[in-house]
């Protein structure tokens, strides 16, 4: 019961802050806007403008689910629905291969520690855990699209077949997972040869536990709980450089939408112009993936190690 009050005490204050950091996005881009095209108007009013406007959107979000249509009178959710699902895709699929190909390259590791096998997989995850997705992606480019054409260069079409889209898919998710992996590996190797050598592990094996039992029993449970909240941070890391490569490998997501939200392109060249309603959708979908990626480390705390309580006093000072 205490862990599901936490919960809803949690939520409650996510939907407060996100409510809070959306309305101060579109506060100040839309002051920002007004004060480009009227320089001369008093920051009170601009200040005056904004809030009404602001207080009307967001009375259409909660009545209606109604975000407004962009300069071409499309409907700005519909448009963004169809973004975000492909950014989602995309990120929702390279953790589901990062994450536990991290762990399982982090474990073997450790338990060949000091093995040429170790050394190999040591060397890899220390380059690939510094190099950033977004320049992964260029080399991933020139060996699968242009040495080995293996796959599209460029995102393809809409009206492309599904086995096409489906090979376009390779280099971003392999761009977006490479680092993160890494970092997880490495991360999980240094916990877990901590663990495997102390002295209550080695006490356990003298009383006759075998390599497999102090592994999965209790060296590797007790090496995730420090190693646990690094997993939702490298999918914000990942959903960032998500960003930079859905640009570079012209993917229909949220960063072409954002793009087009702040840049307007022209015959003698582009401007910036703020659509502030666009801008707090997006800005919404990763905050909100932001907030609830901090609950999930939270919880999966107290799923891993069970002495630490959800809501507790020790877990608030920890």
């Amino acid at each position: 019961m205490k862990t599901v009050r936490y919960i809803f005490k949690r939520l409650f204050f996510i939907v407060l802050t996100l409510l809070a950091i959306m309305a101060l996005v579109f506060m100040i881009t839309r002051i920002a806007t007004m004060k480009s095209f009227s320089p001369n108007a008093s920051f009170t009013d601009l200040l005056s403008y904004a809030w009404e406007q602001a207080i009307l959107l967001f009375r259409g979000i909660w009545n209606e689910w109604n975000w407004g249509v962009n300069r071409y009178g499309q409907s700005l959710w519909g448009i963004f629905e169809a973004k975000y699902t492909v950014t989602l895709r995309l990120n929702l699929i390279a953790f589901a291969v990062y994450v536990p190909a991290g762990l399982l390259l982090g474990v073997y590791s450790a338990v060949k520690k000091n093995t040429w096998i170790d050394h190999v997989i040591g060397s890899i995850t220390l380059v690939l855990s510094s190099v950033p997705g977004f320049v992964m992606v260029f080399a991933l480019i020139m060996v699968f699209a242009y040495v080995i054409p293996l796959f599209p260069s460029q995102y393809p079409s809409m009206l492309a077949d599904n086995l096409t889209k489906f090979k376009a898919m390779f280099i971003p998710i392999a761009a977006l997972s490479f680092q993160p992996l890494a970092q997880l590996a490495r991360a999980l190797r240094g916990e877990l040869i901590e663990t495997l050598y102390s002295e209550h592990l080695l006490l356990a094996k003298t009383k006759g536990l075998n390599n497999r039992q102090l592994l999965f029993r209790h060296a590797l449970r007790n090496s995730l709980v420090p190693v646990i909240q690094l997993i939702p941070a490298s999918f914000l890391t990942a959903l960032a450089n998500a960003f930079i490569i859905e640009l570079i490998y012209g993917i229909p997501g949220v960063a072409l939408l954002f793009l087009d939200a702040i840049y307007r392109p022209g015959s003698f060249g582009g401007v910036i112009v703020f659509d502030s309603t666009t801008l707090v959708m997006i800005t919404g979908f990763y905050v909100a993936i932001g907030l609830f990626a901090a609950l999930l480390i939270d919880l999966a705390y107290a799923w891993i190690d069970p002495t630490m309580r959800i809501g507790s006093k020790r877990t608030k000072d920890n």
